[in-house]
């Protein structure tokens, strides 16, 4: 008998650890458990999961960018489904375990007192980071508030080789919170508007970024590389204090992800 001498592909571990990663969550497994038998809202899998439906919109962001789940629009509104079938598979195994009435070796209660759990986002961003990309291309429905501070962001913290756009699918106007909150930060606001994704060729750009949170992103399939960091939409809060507050939250958030996207020695 032969021995296999044929090398693993790490890119196939790498998929497989965020999709392990995605579903080591309760509130993720009852959302997956709930796609199993056919689409569903967030407002459908609010009520099935017993959660608010901002929890629910971050949880299917995650699973979004692991691949498990896809989202269609139909009218107005926005259904989910299952797109890995594998995850049937998982479910049936989980069962079959739990009908053997094995009892589970003890889990830690808590991380040592100097760590903290790695965030969704983390691996697929440093992931990328290290294939140094030079042109990317950050994106949301009306290129005014999340795409447009990633933009700007980006633009301060790369290195002059690095180019960062934005643009959306419905672009509208740059929200004054937006240039706001990148004054706050001495980021240059010069040159930003609201653009169309059909202005730029996306084969032109190593990555694509998506930011919507509850909405459909723009869809693509010439870019190389695809992240999803879905954040709440900061203009839809309504009472002007903390709508401010809410476009400095994802400022800083942003800050803090596109810095670890950046070079080691250009991030701060």
């Amino acid at each position: 008998m032969k021995n296999d001498t044929t090398k693993p592909n790490l890119s196939d571990y790498t998929q497989q650890a965020r999709i392990h990663k995605a579903l080591a969550n309760e509130a993720r497994l009852m959302i997956v458990d709930r796609l199993r038998h056919g689409e569903g809202t967030v407002g459908s899998l609010t009520k099935a999961a017993g959660l608010d439906q901002s929890t629910v919109s971050k949880h299917l962001s995650v699973l979004r960018s692991a691949g498990i789940v896809q989202s269609r629009k139909e009218g107005n509104r926005v259904l989910y489904r299952l797109l890995t079938p594998c995850v049937l598979d998982m479910f049936a195994c989980c069962h079959q375990v739990l009908q053997t009435n094995i009892q589970p070796l003890p889990v830690l209660s808590e991380l040592p007192a100097n760590q903290s759990p790695v965030e969704d986002w983390l691996p697929s961003t440093l992931e990328l980071a290290r294939s140094k990309p030079k042109n990317l291309l950050f994106l949301c429905v009306q290129n005014s508030a999340r795409s447009q501070l990633a933009e700007a962001i980006a633009r301060h913290l790369a290195p002059a080789d690095v180019r960062a756009f934005s643009a959306g699918s419905n672009p509208a106007f740059v929200r004054p919170e937006a240039l706001q909150v990148l004054k706050e930060k001495g980021v240059s606001t010069d040159g930003l508007r609201s653009k169309s994704v059909e202005e730029f060729d996306l084969v032109d750009f190593d990555a694509a970024i998506t930011l919507c949170d509850e909405e459909v992103c723009p869809t693509f399939s010439s870019a190389p590389h695809h992240l999803h960091w879905g954040l709440p939409d900061p203009a839809k809060i309504d009472n002007p204090e903390e709508r401010l507050a809410a476009f400095r939250a994802v400022r800083d958030e942003l800050w803090k992800r596109i810095e670890r996207l950046m070079p080691d020695e250009i991030a701060e």
